[in-house]
Order: structure tokens, then C-alpha cells, then sequence
């Protein structure tokens, strides 16, 4: 698995026409790479939130597992689980396509390896976004915009009805890269002009909900 960086920025709603500027003015070129689509994430945990807890805590090695699927949430097609790795500043993923997907908690062990890992792991918050994704002309920093982003807790199965959640207007952007190019970094962060954030929605939306 590839070893990359992510620099995020938290922007505020009335920034939002600063931000198209930057993107399509940046000397880089990015342009964009794929249609933008709705995110969907269940988030798991144990019922003391331990990788929330390391998350806040700024534990440098720590993980955070996750249900992902795009576009309409009354629908989950193709989901994937996913293990987020972080160790200091740098990030990777495990996937694991969720083949025989019945509800919500059941995720059953033999799809994914490693089953001690999953002991005591339960569904605890469910998130939604709208997802913009760019990419610069070499093709090695990808630049991600999300916004309509709404939390709510993680019940016995995957919620529809979004009526009660909690809605944050702020827009997270994401810069990521390998750790092959952190020699370029600068060449694209130095045309940023928003201050850099450890911005995590998980603990966000975390905070909003319980």
C-alpha cells in the first residue's frame, strides 16, 4: 500500500468563490478528474470510542475504520470497508469489498482479514458529502472539495431520513500526495492561501452528536 500525505484546509461558506479561483487560477493546472458524486460513510468503533479518543488525543500510529459507499444513501451499492492507517503524517488505506451486504453491523468477519482486529467494533455515526475532485497536470497531487457535509448517529441500520441531522456549512478541502513528491509540496501549498488544518470529520461529527 502507497504511503501519501493529506493537507487539509477548513473553509468557510462565504470563501467559497475565493476557492473556485484558487483551483481553476492555480499555477499547477488542476482540473478536474471525476464527475462529483455523494459520499456515504458509517463510521465504526468501540462503545468507548477508542479510535476517536486516539484521534483527539493525536496519537501519532492509529486507525480508523469505515463503510464507504457513493451517491444515494437509500441505496448501498458496492460498499467498502475501509481501514485508514495513519502514522505521523503520513496515511494509507486497506480496502475490502463488502460482498454480501445484509445490514448494518453486519459486516462478518470472514470478509475481511485479520478478524481480531474487528472484535468490538460497532456502528456509532453515519456522515454524508458532496464530493469535487481535481487532479494537476502531472497527475500527482489530487485536490478533493467537500461540502453539504451532515452527521448523524450510527443506529441498528443505515439511516435515510437525513430530516434531524446535523448539518456543517464549512468546506474541507484535501490535498493529497505520494511520499515519493513531498519535494513538490510547495509548488502547490504556497499558491494556497487558507491556513492549514488537522480538520477530522469523524471527530467532528462525533462532537456534534454525542
Amino acid at each position: 500500500m502507497t504511503w501519501r500525505y493529506e493537507i487539509k484546509y477548513l473553509i468557510e461558506p462565504e470563501q467559497w468563490f475565493q476557492l473556485q479561483q484558487v483551483i481553476n487560477f492555480h499555477p499547477s493546472g488542476f482540473r478536474s478528474a471525476f464527475p462529483d458524486r455523494l459520499v456515504n460513510n458509517i463510521y465504526y468503533d468501540t462503545p468507548d470510542f477508542t479510535t476517536g479518543n486516539d484521534n483527539i488525543a493525536g496519537i501519532s500510529e492509529r486507525r480508523k475504520f469505515r463503510l464507504r459507499w457513493y451517491g444515494n444513501a437509500k441505496s448501498i451499492s458496492d460498499p467498502i470497508f475501509e481501514i485508514k492507517i495513519k502514522n505521523n503524517a503520513l496515511g494509507r488505506k486497506e480496502n475490502y469489498k463488502i460482498k454480501d451486504w445484509d445490514e448494518f453491523g453486519n459486516i462478518s468477519n470472514h470478509q475481511i482479514p485479520f478478524q481480531l482486529e474487528f472484535q468490538g467494533l460497532i456502528p456509532v455515526l453515519q456522515n454524508q458529502y458532496l464530493r469535487s475532485y481535481y487532479v494537476n497536470l502531472e497527475n500527482k497531487f489530487r485536490l478533493t472539495v467537500d461540502r453539504k457535509i451532515r452527521y448523524q448517529k450510527a443506529l441498528d441500520r443505515p439511516m435515510t431520513n437525513w430530516d434531524y441531522a446535523h448539518e456543517d456549512e464549512r468546506i474541507v478541502v484535501e490535498i493529497k500526495f505520494d511520499a515519493k513528491d513531498l519535494a513538490l509540496k510547495d509548488e502547490i501549498t504556497s499558491f494556497m492561501p487558507f491556513r492549514n488544518s488537522k480538520h477530522s470529520k469523524y471527530v467532528t461529527g462525533l462532537l456534534m452528536c454525542y
